[in-house]
């Protein structure tokens, strides 16, 4: 339904049903349905949501991807918000927003509300503003360009940019490997890296039913000292000043009060960091680490269409790789 040619990536749109689907030419996509109550889209919804919650008074905002748009919009949908910047790289993604928003909704004429064409991390390094949330959501760190959104050198970019109490929100995929003690995996070394430079955490599901689907957590953190407030006392209060709006998008989402809220919450701190336990690597920009472990996922071809991929078994033994590699 919709297909431009742009410098970073050729966008199309395509639809199936209630769902509509963004597709970069990098074999990544991103979907979400046309309909409120849809699953994925309340997965986008919830990403907004839960991080702008647990910051007891969130006025600047920005969010590094920007996706369907829906997160976005979320965004600008609380009480009090000065400012909401979107930083998208790809240009052509923002032609996209009508097939998930509705182009009768004015948020994005909201002169609070800014579309920024740059690279996330390029856009922090410049930028004099610091912002009470920072919200990056990438795709997989498998790509190469990601990858530098992963990094404990881009979380420390991120925590100079936040204001006292400020909070972050990343994307964190669950695998299955990641309880299996002594078990390398990069979502342990994930957690590693964010614990370098955000003591406090927590990971929260953003799906209704089941965390283990791509983009359904969020790993959200403080340096603030008083670490994240997530007690029912807290959410109760809060869930009092949320605006009319806001109320209404979590109700959709099946989240009606602050203990609705905590059922989304996956694994504290305590529990986390028993997971990531006598794990030592870290991810630097001088060492990414684990894009070599998942490279092998973005091994593909292509079957015929100008998005359509097909998976391919991996050629290379990635885990055996990082072992020969420890220490170097």
């Amino acid at each position: 339904v919709f297909y431009k040619e742009g410098i970073v990536s050729s966008v199309g749109v395509f639809k199936q049903g209630d769902i509509f689907t963004i597709k970069y030419s990098e074999r990544t996509q991103i979907p979400a349905e046309t309909s409120p109550a849809g699953r994925l889209r309340s997965n986008h919804r919830l990403k907004a949501h839960i991080p702008m919650v647990l910051h007891s008074n969130p006025h600047a905002v920005v969010n590094i991807g920007f996706g369907t748009g829906v997160t976005a919009y979320s965004l600008s949908l609380h009480n009090n918000i000065e400012r909401v910047d979107n930083v998208e790289i790809c240009a052509e993604t923002f032609d996209a927003k009508r097939f998930f928003i509705n182009n009768s909704d004015p948020v994005f004429d909201n002169p609070k509300v800014n579309l920024i064409v740059d690279d996330g991390r390029n856009f922090l390094f410049l930028t004099k503003r610091k912002y009470d949330v920072i919200l990056v959501y990438p795709f997989s760190y498998v790509f190469s360009d990601t990858i530098f959104l992963f990094t404990k050198d881009f979380l420390q970019l991120c925590k100079n940019k936040l204001n006292p109490g400020g909070v972050i929100a990343v994307f964190f995929p669950i695998t299955q490997n990641m309880l299996v003690e002594n078990k390398i995996d990069h979502s342990k070394v994930l957690l590693k890296t964010f614990s370098e430079v955000f003591p406090h955490f927590a990971l929260f599901s953003t799906l209704p039913l089941s965390p283990y689907i791509g983009g359904g957590a969020s790993l959200i953190g403080t340096v603030d000292p008083g670490g994240i407030n997530f007690s029912p006392e807290y959410l109760k209060n809060r869930f009092k000043s949320l605006s009319p709006e806001v109320k209404t998008e979590l109700m959709i989402s099946n989240i009606n009060n602050a203990e609705d809220l905590l059922k989304h919450l996956i694994l504290d701190k305590v529990s986390l960091e028993k997971i990531y336990g006598p794990i030592k690597d870290i991810v630097t920009d001088n060492r990414t680490i684990i894009d070599y472990r998942g490279a092998r996922l973005n091994w593909s071809k292509r079957t015929g269409n100008w998005l359509q991929y097909e998976q391919l078994p991996p050629r290379v033994d990635f885990e055996k790789f990082l072992y020969l590699q420890k220490g170097k």
